[in-house]
């Protein structure tokens, strides 16, 4: 019986370091996807007022369309797609 008890609570003490390690990632996960967003928040707050006004907003997509754009000619296809999915991918595993 002592033994099974023993085993018990190794059971639940290894169960819950393991929810507080997801906790930690999670933490961390959400830390990181904060940051990034509070980065593309002041990179369209160009007056730093704090807000984003619909200027700031259409000026920083027309900057993201024409970096996704590389030939220029106003349309962005399913390669020029691509290679910007993989250098978000590329940027996030940094």
């Amino acid at each position: 019986m002592r033994k099974l008890i023993a085993l018990t609570a190794l059971v639940l003490l290894g169960s819950n370091m393991a929810n507080a390690s997801d906790d930690e990632q999670i933490q961390k996960i959400q830390e990181k996807v904060q940051g990034r967003l509070q980065k593309q928040v002041d990179a369209m707050d160009t007056n730093k007022d704090g807000a984003i006004s619909k200027q700031e907003y259409l000026t920083h997509a027309e900057k993201q369309f024409n970096r996704m754009d590389k030939d220029g000619d106003g349309k962005i296809t399913q390669t020029e797609r691509g290679k910007a999915f993989d250098h978000v991918k590329q940027l996030r595993s940094e």
